[in-house]
């Protein structure tokens, strides 16, 4: 076993790129959704037992689509965090770097 620790910071940040862009289809794909859900109201009737169910069924695509928006915007906050992390490893891997340089460097090692 390993003690060692890495991460593959370009990696990190493709993976916040493909969740932002995950999160932005499904936040367009949900819009149209709901577009036609909401024109599709006639194809039930207007009877009772039409009523009834569109009631029920629009009543149920509203909170769909309330939960897809959510997951929608949580993919992009994942994303963007994602990002976020990458460049503070970044930062912290070039700090450390430079410190280690710079006791390399005063104890006249290249």
């Amino acid at each position: 076993m390993s003690d060692e620790f890495s991460v593959n910071v370009p990696g990190l940040r493709s993976a916040g790129t493909s969740m932002q862009e995950l999160g932005a289809r499904l936040d367009g794909r949900q819009e149209s959704w709901k577009s036609q859900v909401a024109g599709s109201s006639a194809i039930w009737g207007a009877d009772e037992e039409g009523s009834l169910f569109e009631g029920g069924y629009l009543e149920v695509t509203a909170r769909l689509g309330e939960l897809l928006g959510g997951l929608a915007e949580a993919f992009g906050t994942v994303g963007v965090n994602l990002g976020v992390s990458a460049d503070n490893i970044a930062a912290a891997d070039d700090a450390t770097r430079a410190q280690i340089h710079g006791v390399q460097q005063r104890l006249g090692r290249p």
